[in-house]
């Protein structure tokens, strides 16, 4: 009796419904499989738009406000060492730091994405910058009036809130950015691996109800292929692979973007901020005495940062990394960049970078033995250099980058060595900057929806060309798939 049922229940499925069933499989695995491929791509799509277009715009416009800001106040440092309308670089390097400054603002307002993360540290920026504005023009006031006293209070009060709020404002405006960036980079690579595994495991299930069902047909008709069915799993196959492959490739392109360039873009536009910090410091150190012990130890702090080496080692160094070879090793930015060299002329622009500064060590420890001589007089004309020879280079610039690059030769004027110095390490951020955008052009490329236009600006495509190849790719294997089974179904309702 058992016997009897367990037959009957056997004979329950006849076979154009095991062939229906399985075409309504087939179909349905391929429609699971569009829907993870989707899904998954998606992901992928969106954490590079949030790198490139949402964080690292608005990191990059953060470090150039903080580049602005301590240009602005090491210009302003410089201005007020001389008589006014004495020291026109410094106050042609002012106006064009603040210039610069106003147009970052209102960038970084236009591209606001996190909220309130962001919008409080501009609106401490926009509100801040005028009144260290207001300050600094009392200690030009009384630098024109003689008062040296009201100059160096109403300086050190600008300081005070250039060091106090406008640049933490700027670091905050970074760090929201920052946080958003690594977070995402992060979770990408970390969901690469069950990214892939998902979309492998969906396709070899659609896969196996293809070839499950070739394997019926040959048992149950005995013939050897279906046509229909061996298109659709070709088709499968080819769609398979290439989502893997389009998911691997837009992940090692983000991954270049990222670790090979970004991670350069950064400390190199810190580089620039420190450094005007750090000639803000030198400034001070000459303008006020009574506070000089402090902005020498400041100074030193933020060299520091950027290269934690030896006055007489810059040269060899810089010459040992211009060729490759083993150097000294030191501590900073610049080492970090060092260890990051990708890129074809970053090698010797980063050399460059570290000769030059070099220089102007240099000439800042001759700067502050004068000063320490008590040739207070000497000491300034050599923090200014030839004033009216330097005033007429000025005029000649020209721009390779989003910074403006000063032609400067005049190796007596500790400004020219910062002036080289700029240009090396605007070159490297050049390099470094097309190269992020490069990478991230692949990736989107890659995983399409998204392009990346000629001004490094990215925008979204008219058409998505992975959801349209996904579409057309189930399409096909459902339609193969059913041409493949209708002949056999007509078979058995004849």
């Amino acid at each position: 009796m058992t016997t009897k049922l367990k037959n009957q229940a056997k004979r329950t499925w006849t076979t154009p419904q095991l062939l229906k069933l399985g075409m309504y499989c087939g179909w349905g695995s391929a429609l699971l499989f569009l829907i993870g491929a989707l899904n998954i791509i998606g992901q992928q799509r969106n954490a590079i738009r949030t790198i490139g277009k949402d964080s690292a715009p608005s990191i990059i416009i953060a470090e150039r406000l903080k580049d602005a800001l301590e240009g602005m106040n090491a210009f302003a440092a410089n201005e007020l060492l001389t008589p006014p309308g004495q020291n026109l670089p410094a106050e042609q390097g002012y106006r064009e730091r603040y210039e610069s400054l106003s147009e970052r603002i209102v960038s970084v307002a236009e591209n606001i994405t996190y909220g309130d993360k962001e919008r409080k540290p501009i609106l401490i920026l926009q509100k801040e910058v005028g009144d260290y504005i207001a300050k600094l023009q009392q200690a030009r006031d009384a630098n024109a009036q003689g008062n040296t006293n009201l100059k160096l209070k109403a300086f050190r009060d600008a300081s005070d809130l250039m060091d106090n709020t406008l640049i933490p404002a700027a670091n905050a405006l970074k760090k929201a950015n920052l946080v958003e960036l690594e977070t995402s980079y992060l979770t990408q690579n970390t969901e690469r691996g069950r990214s892939m595994f998902v979309i492998f495991a969906l396709g070899i299930i659609l896969l196996a109800v293809l070839i499950t069902l070739q394997i019926f047909l040959f048992k149950r008709t005995n013939r050897i292929l279906n046509l229909g069915l061996l298109a659709a799993t070709a088709i499968a196959g080819g769609f398979l692979l290439y989502t893997l492959h389009i998911l691997s490739s837009s992940s090692e392109a983000l991954k270049s973007a990222k670790e090979d360039a970004f991670d350069s873009i950064d400390p190199l536009r810190e580089m620039r901020s420190l450094f005007y910090a750090a000639v803000a410091d030198q400034s001070r150190y000459i303008l006020d005495s009574a506070l000089a012990t402090q902005y020498e130890q400041e100074f030193r702090q933020k060299i520091n940062q950027i290269a934690n080496l030896p006055l007489e080692q810059f040269p060899s160094v810089a010459t040992a990394v211009k060729q490759n070879k083993p150097f000294t090793p030191f501590t900073g930015l610049l080492a970090n960049e060092i260890k990051n060299i990708t890129f074809d002329g970053e090698r010797e622009a980063v050399s460059e970078s570290l000769m030059r500064m070099g220089d102007y060590l240099g000439i800042d420890a001759r700067l502050r033995q004068l000063e320490k001589d008590k040739k207070h007089s000497e000491a300034v004309a050599l923090l200014n250099g030839q004033i009216s020879k330097y005033s007429q280079r000025l005029t000649q610039v020209f721009t390779n980058s989003k910074d403006k690059i000063i032609v400067c030769t005049d190796n007596s004027n500790p400004d020219c060595f910062l002036t080289q110095f700029m240009n090396a390490n605007s070159k490297t951020y050049d390099i470094n900057y097309s190269a992020f955008y490069q990478g991230l052009d692949r990736a989107f490329k890659a995983v399409g929806g998204y392009e990346v236009t000629s001004k490094n600006s990215i925008e979204p495509k008219t058409l998505d060309e992975f959801a349209i190849i996904a579409v057309s790719a189930t399409g096909a294997i459902c339609l193969f798939t059913l041409f493949g089974l209708l002949p056999r179904l007509r078979e058995y309702s004849a």
